[in-house]
């Protein structure tokens, strides 16, 4: 789903991006690791802070990255175009234009949790994931912080929208394949959330991709 133009304001916020890089991203590479040298997706990039992020410090070699609003392409494009390894295109996450198993990584900074099909999204992540590879999140998932999302996202709560919740959400991580499950602290992480004004994710972890079948 697209954001307002409240939910834009504060995805493009200076904060929104100084806590991204310096703690959210700092949980992910200590649950997770850096993905040095590899080919990485991320699922709905905004204006593409999260990209420079997976470049500059988790050291990918390559980013494609998707985002379901035009408006988000233009601004990662300008904000990217001095990027070569950085490709940004047009996308809806539950049906991501990609060969299944072409990812070392997949990244998502806060965009899944938004979706009213989201265990759709987890499926299209388990598919285009190389065996072993790695699947970097942050999701809100309180009901608090959620209930802004009516000011935030459009038309929300959309019609037969599938509830999201951490434990719904960590259940379909399992039974979709995304498994050794690493988890930041929640309590740390409520904090943030509390004192950011739901900037941060509350959800915050790292699953890999099983080289079985569910």
């Amino acid at each position: 789903m697209k954001l307002t133009r409240v939910g834009k304001l504060g995805l493009n916020s200076p904060a929104r991006a100084l806590i991204q890089r310096h703690a959210v991203a700092a949980i992910l590479e200590r649950l997770g690791g850096r993905v040095e040298g590899g080919t990485v997706l991320e699922l709905g990039c905004g204006r593409g802070v999260g990209m420079e992020i997976i470049l500059d410090r988790f050291r990918a070699a390559r980013v494609d990255a998707i985002d379901i609003d035009p408006d988000m392409i233009t601004l990662a494009r300008r904000r990217l175009a001095r990027r070569p390894q950085a490709h940004v295109s047009l996308g809806d996450a539950t049906a991501i234009d990609a060969p299944d198993e072409s990812f070392d990584a997949v990244f998502d900074f806060g965009a899944i949790h938004q979706m009213p099909n989201w265990p759709a999204a987890l499926v299209e992540v388990r598919r285009v994931l190389r065996p072993g590879a790695r699947f970097f999140f942050e999701e809100v998932a309180s009901r608090l912080h959620r209930s802004t999302f009516r000011f935030t996202v459009e038309g929300w709560p959309a019609p037969g929208a599938r509830p999201f919740s951490r434990s719904g959400f960590l259940a379909e991580l399992h039974m979709h394949g995304l498994r050794r499950l690493r988890l930041g602290d929640p309590r740390l992480l409520y904090l943030l959330a509390a004192v950011s004004s739901g900037l941060v994710g509350d959800t915050v972890g790292v699953a890999e991709r099983t080289a079985t079948d569910r």
